[in-house]
């Protein structure tokens, strides 16, 4: 597997975080329709999807009409210093707080960072089963969001490890905090475990489409890069 989603050159190592989206295997709305374009007899292709699909980057604007779109983060949200926090000793189904982000950072976090969450407890996200007794996983709430706000944070996201809908006013309160300071949300990551650094640079710009709240991205983080450590 690694083959695939890992790459090395001049030194740097490149690891693809994304999930392979396959048409007709995917939940959520996905189907590519390809057609031959004349007069040249090539072949085009109609892609319909929905903007939350697989890996996928939430703007703002996905929690309020007034807030920014994903054409419109600035492009240092999308391109910035990434931090892996490895929530090893965390509890199953607790809430995510602030001494359990304390103790996985270790002060590495700093302003203007990206913030991956990780724990050790793997469970398909959306699903019937979700939040039920086989769903072990720490959730997203009001405390870690301020957390990670007042870290000055540009973004931040989530494997499969990470709850995302325990329940409606936890969600919401981690929406309102890190939203309304134009920091951007990372869902459904995947390939943690090829990671060989905790800090990297993470690139993961959407499509630029204006009015998009959310938009599919292939989030790529680069090892190796002198001066992020």
């Amino acid at each position: 597997m690694s083959m695939k989603y890992v790459m090395e050159l001049d030194g740097l190592r490149f690891v693809d975080l994304s999930k392979d989206l396959i048409p007709g295997v995917e939940t959520r709305r996905l189907e590519v329709r390809r057609y031959k374009s004349y007069p040249m007899e090539d072949y085009h292709s109609e892609i319909d999807i929905m903007s939350h699909l697989g890996t996928h980057i939430e703007a703002p604007y996905h929690h309020a009409d007034e807030l920014k779109d994903t054409f419109d983060i600035p492009l240092n949200h999308y391109i910035c210093r990434c931090v892996l926090l490895d929530l090893a000793d965390i509890q199953p189904k607790q809430a995510i707080t602030a001494a359990d982000l304390d103790r996985a950072d270790r002060g590495r976090v700093k302003k203007g960072d990206f913030v991956l969450l990780k724990s050790p407890y793997y469970f398909e996200p959306f699903t019937e089963l979700a939040n039920s007794e086989q769903d072990k996983r720490p959730y997203l709430n009001g405390e870690t969001g301020k957390w990670l706000a007042e870290k000055g944070v540009y973004g931040v996201g989530f494997d499969n490890t990470i709850s995302i809908e325990y329940d409606k006013q936890s969600v919401k309160e981690f929406h309102d905090i890190l939203m309304r300071k134009d920091v951007v949300f990372i869902e459904v990551m995947h390939h943690f475990d090829l990671l060989k650094k905790d800090v990297f640079l993470l690139m993961c710009v959407p499509l630029p489409i204006k009015g998009l709240d959310s938009c599919p991205v292939r989030p790529i983080a680069i090892e190796g890069i002198p001066g992020i450590e």
